[in-house]
C-alpha cells in the first residue's frame, strides 16, 4: 500500500503569475494540477498582471492559504519592455532562504559527482 498523505503532509508549490500560469494550469489537467508529483501544486494565474500587482496579489492569497515551501513566479509577459529592470539577487525583498533561479545557471545544492579517472578537485 502506498504512503498515504493528509491534505498538509505534501510540500505544497506555488505557482502565481500572468496569463501563463492560467493557461499552464489548464494545460496540467492533461497530467494532473500537481503535475504527476508527491507535491500540492496550487496555480494563481490572472491574466494580465503586472509586475507591479504581483506582490499584492500574493499577499492576497497568502492570507488565505497556508505560506507554500515552494513559490514560482511567472509574471514578466505583460511587463517586457515597459519597465526598466536590472539583476538583483541579494536585495532586501528576497527572504534569505530563497534561492533565485536563472535559466542559464543551473542551481547546484551538492558537490558534483567524481569523474571517473579524476581526482576530486582536480580541474
Amino acid at each position: 500500500m502506498g504512503k498515504v498523505y493528509s491534505l498538509h503532509s505534501k510540500p505544497m508549490i506555488w505557482i502565481i503569475g500572468d496569463s501563463y500560469v492560467r493557461r499552464g494550469r489548464n494545460q496540467a489537467y492533461t497530467v494532473g494540477l500537481s503535475l504527476g508529483l508527491a507535491v500540492l501544486v496550487h496555480w494563481f494565474g490572472r491574466g494580465g498582471l503586472r509586475w507591479s500587482q504581483l506582490v499584492p496579489y500574493f499577499q492576497r492569497e497568502a492570507q488565505r492559504r497556508s505560506a507554500p515551501g515552494v513559490l514560482l513566479i511567472c509574471c514578466v509577459s505583460d511587463d517586457l519592455g515597459k519597465i526598466k529592470s536590472r539583476r538583483d539577487e541579494t536585495g532586501p525583498a528576497r527572504p534569505p532562504q530563497a534561492v533565485p533561479i536563472d535559466k542559464d545557471r543551473p542551481v547546484r545544492n551538492h558537490r558534483p559527482l567524481p569523474v571517473e579517472g579524476r581526482r576530486p578537485g582536480a580541474d
